[in-house]
């Protein structure tokens, strides 16, 4: 009876020796943990002091920036007041954008038939000046007894009756040529000048072509002459 109860015991004793032994290894890997936990809290805690410290130098630099943009801000809106009054204050005053857009309509309008008025105004003196200088020509070559200039320089009066049928002619070509309003017309005094300058072309055309017929018919003459000589001549020898 003795002897079961004391190996019961030692079972017991064996039981809690190994349940001792596990405690203290579970003890000692708690304590480990333990450790790694505090050096963890630590480091942290020294990781919040560093972002703390960061933070409040961001957060100070930030309110400098916004006390100097708040400023800037401010000064910026006083110098656009200033300028707007005075802007304001130099600036005609005027009617509403509507009204402004309606007068420069209106004046498109003034303006566009002010030229109109302005080209048939020219056209009408243009007309009337071409009509001007035809009947200033046909007066000139109305006198059919007088001879023309170009007939005194050649001496004939058949020349000047030719230029002045060649003229008169000229100018009744001319004065069938009405202005066109669809082409830019030269100005008046370039068309008078252009009209002067023809004439005196066709004048100085017709004097060279007769002062030529003259020429050859006198060419022609003298040698009906020479002709008329050598068979004098030859008659003479015969006999």
């Amino acid at each position: 009876m003795l002897s079961n109860q004391v190996t019961q015991l030692e079972r017991e004793r064996e039981r809690t020796s190994a349940e001792l032994s596990e405690a203290k290894d579970r003890i000692r890997r708690l304590q480990d943990q333990l450790t790694d936990s505090q050096q963890e809290a630590e480091n942290a805690n020294i990781e919040y002091k560093a972002l703390k410290a960061e933070f409040e130098s961001y957060r100070r630099e930030m309110t400098n920036r916004l006390e100097d943009s708040s400023e800037f801000l401010e000064e910026l809106a006083r110098q656009t007041d200033h300028l707007r009054q005075n802007e304001l204050e130099k600036m005609p005053k005027r009617g509403s954008l509507t009204d402004r857009i309606i007068q420069l309509e209106d004046e498109v309008d003034r303006l566009q038939l002010e030229n109109r008025e302005l080209r048939t105004h020219c056209d009408d003196l243009q007309a009337q000046l071409l009509h001007n200088s035809v009947e200033c020509g046909r007066s000139l070559l109305g006198n059919g007894s007088q001879p023309s200039l170009a007939a005194e320089l050649n001496g004939t009066n058949n020349g000047g009756m030719d230029e002045q049928r060649f003229a008169r002619n000229e100018l009744e070509r001319l004065s069938l040529r009405k202005p066109s309003t669809r082409s830019a017309a030269p100005p008046p005094q370039e068309e008078n000048q252009n009209l002067m300058k023809r004439l005196y072309s066709s004048f100085w055309t017709l004097k060279e072509r007769w002062s030529g017929e003259n020429t050859e018919s006198s060419v022609e003459g003298t040698q009906m002459e020479n002709k008329g000589e050598k068979s004098s001549d030859l008659q003479k020898t015969s006999k």
